[in-house]
């Protein structure tokens, strides 16, 4: 809302301006020019259109630039100013070398060339190495190059979910860990949420956080995003902050994971590295589970492995609450998970729950 009104101000300044243009060019004094001139001087009319053009180019550029990050923008501006300088000092060199009648020649054409060259190697090298500086400029900030381990962005599901910590304590996750402000933001606002459950889980994240910041096997930091970007949601500011960090996300969403990919960046499911570590079975294989409840369709008992891993025995439903043998007759690979299919293998080795 407030752009659209500070547009709406600068668009009655040009257009002030430009009807103040045409006055001060009908003058008196500046009417006697044109004539001298033979030309008619411009119309208030043509001159407040003239205002009006400029400042839609202007809205264009403002428009076009509007998504590029500071960064970039940031870059451009340092290649040209290097760019100049360095087209200068090159000039001032190869200046000694010429003969005055070919500096009046070939000076303003050596001296263009140089400018472009200069301009356009100033602009490429500093964009290419922008993330190695760190210009300490008013609202310019160059990121430093991130050495070492890619660092892992946490999304709100991993934090909830817990199983990072329990990783993280295993030792088969050793690299950087950021927490995005506007993550942990979104993980206070749930745990005072007016909702028992959205509560309880916003504080076991909260939980799970201060265990990790007292971890020693991990180095967590909370990143402070300097970009405005308040008005998008968490999940594309955190894909937003990942590609701009080179990152790699880690989450349980599969709807984030799904964007992110299509951006380019790298992401870590933690359901996915769960059903990698599950235990291999293998149609035709036994195995022993409890039966615990009625499946969907008659006749069906639902058991589990000790891994979680949700099997569906047919012809079970008379077994719910004992020990059965099944053998497995189908696996179904899901993007949530595996879930089996048996069928009894002996009644007779049934055996009550103890």
């Amino acid at each position: 809302m407030g752009i659209h009104v500070i547009r709406a101000i600068f668009l009655l300044i040009f257009t002030g301006a430009g009807w103040q243009a045409g006055v001060f060019l009908n003058s008196t004094t500046l009417i006697k020019v044109f004539q001298n001139a033979r030309m008619d001087p411009p119309s208030l009319y043509w001159c407040t259109l003239a205002g009006v053009g400029i400042y839609l180019i202007m809205l264009a550029f403002e428009v076009g630039f509007g998504r590029v990050s500071i960064s970039v923008l940031s870059s451009v501006l340092f290649g040209l100013l290097a760019g100049f300088l360095v087209a200068n000092l090159a000039y001032s060199i190869v200046a000694l070398l010429l003969t005055p009648v070919q500096d009046d020649s070939f000076g303003p054409i050596i001296r263009l060339s140089l400018s472009c060259i200069f301009c356009y190697l100033g602009i490429a090298t500093i964009f290419k190495t922008r993330d190695q500086f760190n210009f300490v400029i008013p609202y310019v900030e160059f990121q430093r190059e991130q050495r070492g381990p890619t660092p892992l962005l946490l999304d709100t599901s991993a934090i909830v979910d817990g199983r990072i910590a329990d990783l993280i304590e295993t030792r088969f996750l050793d690299v950087p860990i950021l927490i995005p402000r506007f993550v942990l933001d979104e993980l206070q606002m749930i745990a005072d949420s007016s909702d028992r459950q959205k509560r309880m889980r916003g504080r076991r994240g909260l939980d799970i956080l201060n265990r990790l910041q007292n971890s020693p096997r991990i180095s967590i930091r909370i990143h402070e995003d300097k970009e405005n970007e308040e008005s998008m949601a968490v999940d594309s500011r955190l894909v937003s902050l990942a590609k701009r960090q080179g990152s790699r996300i880690i989450t349980t969403d599969s709807p984030l994971e799904k964007i992110a990919k299509l951006e380019g960046i790298e992401v870590l499911n933690m359901n996915e590295l769960a059903n990698a570590l599950r235990p291999v079975v293998i149609p035709g294989e036994d195995v022993l589970i409890p039966l615990v409840k009625p499946g969907e369709s008659d006749g069906q008992a639902i058991g589990y492995l000790s891994d979680g891993t949700m099997v569906v025995v047919e012809s079970g439903s008379n077994h719910i609450g004992t020990d059965v043998v099944i053998t497995i007759s189908s696996v179904l690979q899901r993007d949530s998970g595996r879930i089996l299919f048996g069928r009894l293998k002996d009644q007779d080795v049934d055996r009550t729950r103890r």
